[in-house]
C-alpha cells in the first residue's frame, strides 16, 4: 500500500511539475501503446507441458479466436506516430537553441535504450546460468526471445529516430508528399517480395512503412491532422 502511495505522489509531482503547453494526450497514447506490447506480448505465450516436456505455444495460434484483436490492439503505429510528433517538437526546439544534431540524437537515444539495459544486464546472466545447469538450451532460446521479443521496435525507432532530420526536412519542402513517397516505396517492396519473390528488399519496410508513420506524427503536430497542434504552437512549446 505504501508503494502505492508513493508512486501516486510522484506521478502528481511529476504531473505538477509538467508545462502547461506540452501536449499530455501524446504521453498518454505513448504509455498505452508500451503498456499493450508488453501485456499483449505476455498473454499471447502459451507455455503447456505434455508428456513431461515444457512446449511453448502461442495464443493466436492455438486459441483462432484471438488473431482478430491483433486489429484492434494494432498500437505500433500509435507509438510511431506519437513519435512523429514529440521528434518534430525536438528537432525544431534544438534548431531554434543552436543545438547540434548529435546532441539531439544522443539525448533521444539516451531516453531510449538507458531503460532497457536493466532487462538486458538482468537477462545475460540469467540465460547463461540456465544453460551451464544444464536447461534445455531451446528452451532457453525460447525464453529469451519471449523476453526480449517487445523491444523488437525500439532497433526500427532507433533507425527512424536518426533518419529524422532527413525525414523532416523532407515533411517541411514536400508536405503529404513525403508520406506518400514513403507510402509507394512500401507497396513497391511488397510487389518485388510478394510478387516477384525478391526476399532481400523486404526488411527495406522497416525504414520505409515506420517512416511514413512517423512523417504523420510531423503532420499531427503541423496541425494537419484533425486535433493536432499548429505549427506556431509547437515550436513555441
Amino acid at each position: 500500500m505504501k508503494a502505492i502511495q508513493r508512486t501516486m505522489t510522484s506521478a502528481e509531482r511529476l504531473a505538477v511539475a509538467t508545462p502547461p503547453t506540452r501536449n499530455r494526450y501524446v504521453d498518454l497514447l505513448r504509455a498505452l501503446s508500451i503498456l499493450v506490447v508488453v501485456y499483449g506480448h505476455w498473454l499471447m505465450a502459451a507455455p503447456e507441458v505434455i508428456d513431461g516436456e515444457i512446449r511453448i505455444g502461442h495464443a493466436l495460434t492455438d486459441i483462432p479466436w484471438t488473431r482478430g484483436m491483433t486489429w484492434v490492439l494494432q498500437v505500433m503505429p500509435i507509438f510511431f506516430f506519437v513519435g512523429g510528433y514529440s521528434n518534430a517538437l525536438g528537432l525544431r526546439s534544438a534548431r531554434k537553441k543552436g543545438a547540434a544534431y548529435s546532441q539531439w540524437l544522443r539525448d533521444r537515444l539516451r531516453r531510449l535504450v538507458v531503460p532497457v539495459l536493466p532487462v538486458l544486464a538482468l537477462w545475460a546472466p540469467a540465460a547463461w546460468i540456465a544453460v551451464t545447469s544444464g536447461v534445455d538450451t531451446e528452451l532457453v532460446r525460447v525464453g529469451s526471445q519471449a523476453a526480449l521479443v517487445p523491444v523488437w521496435f525500439l532497433a526500427t525507432y532507433v533507425v527512424i529516430v536518426a533518419m529524422a532530420p532527413l525525414t523532416l526536412a523532407m515533411w517541411e519542402r514536400m508536405g503529404l508528399a513525403s508520406f506518400a513517397f514513403f507510402a509507394l516505396a512500401a507497396g513497391a517492396v511488397d510487389v518485388a517480395y510478394i510478387g516477384f519473390d525478391i526476399e532481400p528488399v523486404r526488411w527495406l519496410n522497416y525504414v520505409f512503412v515506420w517512416n511514413a508513420v512517423h512523417i504523420l506524427g510531423y503532420a499531427w503536430a503541423d496541425g494537419r491532422v484533425r486535433g493536432g497542434s499548429h505549427r506556431a504552437l509547437t515550436e513555441a512549446s
